[in-house]
């Protein structure tokens, strides 16, 4: 009988502690990029400031870029939405389910962006490749900026 009740124990002891010893598993890695983002240069080449939002499971980024406007004779910044766009998600192979890669493609008429962004430490990292028509004289360029969570 004390056998039973020692195996009866140790059952329960075993099983209370699966249940309780469970923890929630870490978030996506791709939910890091929800939020907005300041670019930490004082000098921003292709955004000041970004958005990136999940509507459902539609991703997008909103772009705004730095702009100066002239109110009674004094110069003042701030920033332009230069549209939203769609972002792709992507991961270390098609079956992942963790996506800590995010792309996005931006016609600006003039020429085309094509960015890929990443999180590194607490800053989102943003590759941009602007590649301009075969016939334009402008060059294509890259370009590697840093922003930080607002």
């Amino acid at each position: 009988m004390q056998f039973l009740f020692v195996l009866a124990t140790s059952l329960a002891v075993i099983g209370f502690s699966a249940v309780f010893g469970q923890e929630k598993p870490p978030p996506l890695a791709q939910t890091r990029f929800i939020g907005e983002w300041i670019n930490v240069d004082d000098i921003a080449f292709t955004a000041r400031r970004l958005v990136v939002s999940k509507a459902e499971d539609t991703w997008s980024l909103e772009t705004f870029v730095p702009t100066i406007v002239i109110v009674d004779g004094v110069a003042k910044e701030g920033d332009v939405l230069l549209g939203k766009t769609k972002l792709s998600l992507a991961g270390d192979s098609p079956d992942e389910k963790d996506r800590p890669f995010a792309f996005t493609t931006r016609d600006l008429k003039l020429s085309v962006q094509y960015s890929s962004l990443r999180i590194e430490k607490e800053e989102l990292i943003v590759e941009t490749f602007t590649i301009f028509p075969d016939k334009a004289e402008a060059k294509n360029y890259r370009t590697l900026e840093k922003f930080r969570k607002k």
